[in-house]
């Protein structure tokens, strides 16, 4: 599968990313719901993410409290991006840690 050039777009219709509330998003459907809140000045989306969510409880109810999403990701994440018309790789999704904020 990884070996497929492809993958990376046949996947984004049946990845599901589950948040802290137990909701789950295709990343499609996930970008689109933190849009208005989590971009950067570079106007990359910023995915605030735990992978303990009751260890971590303080950082996700801080992130909360300013109306902020946050994911639950168990095991290792990758940055999400696209090609360009050139062919080059551009980062399109951020994944942030929750203990940096």
């Amino acid at each position: 599968m990884l070996s497929d050039e492809k993958f990376a777009e046949k996947a984004a219709g049946f990845s599901l990313l589950k948040n802290t509330d137990g909701l789950y998003f295709t990343p499609e459907e996930y970008k689109e719901k933190i849009a208005a809140l989590q971009v950067d000045k570079d106007k990359k989306t910023i995915c605030l993410y735990t992978n303990n969510p009751e260890e971590q409880f303080s950082f996700v109810k801080k992130a909360k409290e300013r109306a902020y999403d946050v994911l639950h990701l168990e095991g290792l994440w990758f940055l999400i991006g696209f090609k360009n018309s050139s062919n080059q790789w551009k980062i399109q999704v951020l994944f942030v840690l929750i203990l940096t904020l």
